[in-house]
């Protein structure tokens, strides 16, 4: 049975008024009625037990009926529609979580999904929560991230925890992620319209602007680069590009994408191209920068890599490096650099 199917069902269900859970149908108790297969009542701490009660079946006082993914855990209070904490465990202290990567960066449109976030920290067996909120009229996806106390294990190995956001259905276009209240990301809905899917990528989140509210991190511009080093982080087989401003001023980080495009031809080296796309923005509250240059380092998220794989390194479309995958030198911290013109 598809998807849609399965929702009609349920939605005709509704309508009856009264239900029976499987495995409750031979119940001597006549005249009492169950909450439907996949549905839950639903309060501001998450589903309640509902054991059943007089037809038509009403969920308790202080409840609503919703459909499983749909109860969430969010700021004490269930959210319009959609989302629950996907990973197992209690429920974490709120932190906001850095960045996302996707195998495609494109989400579904008009079906569920899984969107992952991450926490730059080292993680050994973390617990994580998140909580989703949609806001139709704006567009806006809101995310809301938890991270527990990682003290029970120890790891030698250095691994970003990961939590994945139960999303539902949303339409097509561009749509704005928040995470714990501030504007992060665009993420694209849309339909499946080529056989070809958009390739991996990672958006590092744009930081808060925590000196002026009406700033927008997403309205940004090109971030300077002087150079560009693509390293391996110690203790752990994941890359990053560490992007250096020597002029850095007193701008804010906005977001850094980071796609990774595979060559399929044989005219091109196995392996792909990696474009940088690092943003800032001012603070509309924002003083005059100072009249010295400073220098800022920021770390962006690589997608996974074709083992021995040739890569070559643009920022904002400028040619900076290439790079052999597995070959960082003979230090994979510092890895291999290049500088953009002048």
């Amino acid at each position: 049975m598809t998807k849609l199917s399965f929702v009609s069902l349920a939605l005709a269900f509704l309508t009856l008024g009264c239900f029976r859970s499987r495995g409750m149908e031979s119940d001597t108790d006549a005249g009492r009625c169950f909450l439907p297969s996949g549905m839950v009542c639903c309060s501001s701490a998450g589903p309640v037990d509902s054991p059943g009660g007089p037809c038509p079946f009403q969920c308790p006082a202080g409840t609503s009926m919703v459909r499983g993914f749909e109860c969430a855990f969010r700021d004490g209070g269930v959210p319009s529609d959609g989302g629950f904490p996907i990973d197992a465990g209690p429920a974490c202290e709120p932190r906001r979580a850095d960045w996302t990567c996707l195998e495609s960066f494109l989400a579904p449109a008009n079906e569920p999904f899984e969107l992952p976030v991450t926490f730059d920290t080292c993680g050994c067996c973390p617990s994580t929560t998140c909580g989703v909120e949609v806001d139709r009229g704006a567009q806006v996806l809101r995310l809301t991230s938890g991270l527990c106390n990682d003290d029970v294990c120890d790891c030698v190995g250095c691994n970003a925890p990961t939590s994945r956001c139960a999303v539902p259905p949303l339409p097509r276009g561009d749509w704005t992620v928040e995470v714990n209240g501030a504007p992060a990301f665009v993420l694209p809905v849309e339909e499946e319209i080529s056989l070809i899917p958009p390739p991996p990528a990672c958006v590092r989140y744009a930081a808060p602007d925590v000196s002026c509210e009406p700033s927008d991190p997403l309205d940004a511009q090109p971030e300077p680069t002087s150079e560009v080093c693509i390293a391996q982080v110690p203790t752990s087989s994941r890359l990053v590009a560490r992007l250096v401003n020597d002029c850095g001023g007193c701008a804010s980080e906005g977001t850094c994408t980071a796609v990774v495009t595979e060559h399929s031809t044989d005219d091109l080296p196995f392996g792909g191209d990696i474009r940088l796309s690092p943003t800032r923005y001012f603070s509309a509250c924002g003083g005059a920068c100072p009249p010295v240059c400073i220098e800022t380092e920021r770390e962006c998220p690589l997608p996974d890599l074709l083992p021995g794989g040739l890569y070559r390194v643009y920022v904002n479309d400028e040619l900076v490096l290439s790079f052999t995958e597995g070959d960082l030198g003979e230090d994979p911290s510092v890895g291999a650099c290049g500088t953009t013109a002048p």
